[in-house]
């Protein structure tokens, strides 16, 4: 089995990138097929002008990110930003604020955050819950993006499309200390598809 699946590319680039002339259901039915996922990895490799998929492409320590699902790879940009701001989420002790937070991360990686507040990237300290969450969102999701650019040339535009069209690109700080915080959740949080 391959560790490049459809469910863990994201939906509005699979559908630019195959622009096949179907409906958007039908399309969902032709993704959610799992018998045509390799023709369909294929249209999109190209389409976008890509080294067909092979898992031989990256290193099996690295493919764990490759097999999460969209669900699993949201779980693992929320563990990224949560520790980027660690601060933050440890600093943000009122009840509502908190339970706010907590509901929003789950358990797991708001634990994740308070137990590794050296890992912190952020200096700063957002007080207002929503402010934080758009930040972890932001930040978790650049995280990813400067990971996937250690991968091998071939295998970045592939870990790509498994991010949103308008994923923010990962600043310098992200590329010196994201791998960092990417270790971590690869070592401490378990991480798989339809992670919560």
């Amino acid at each position: 089995m391959s560790t490049l699946t459809l469910d863990g590319l994201d939906p509005g680039r699979v559908a630019a990138s195959l622009a096949l002339p179907v409906s958007a259901a039908t399309r969902s039915r032709l993704l959610a097929t799992p018998r045509l996922a390799p023709r369909l990895l294929g249209l999109i490799a190209a389409h976008d002008g890509l080294t067909p998929w092979q898992d031989e492409l990256i290193d099996p320590a690295q493919r764990w990110l490759m097999r999460l699902d969209q669900a699993g790879l949201r779980h693992a940009g929320l563990a990224a930003g949560a520790l980027w701001h660690a601060r933050s989420v440890r600093a943000m002790i009122m009840a509502r604020p908190r339970t706010q937070l907590v509901e929003a991360l789950g358990e797991a990686i708001y634990g994740l955050a308070v137990a590794h507040v050296e890992l912190a990237a952020e200096e700063s300290v957002i007080a207002e819950p929503e402010t934080l969450l758009a930040a972890i969102e932001r930040d978790g999701i650049r995280c990813l993006a400067a990971w996937s650019e250690v991968l091998p040339a071939p295998a970045v535009p592939w870990f790509r499309l498994k991010l949103p069209e308008d994923a923010p690109p990962p600043e310098e700080r992200h590329r010196i200390h994201g791998l960092l915080v990417i270790a971590c959740i690869r070592e401490q949080l378990p991480i798989g598809e339809g992670a919560p």
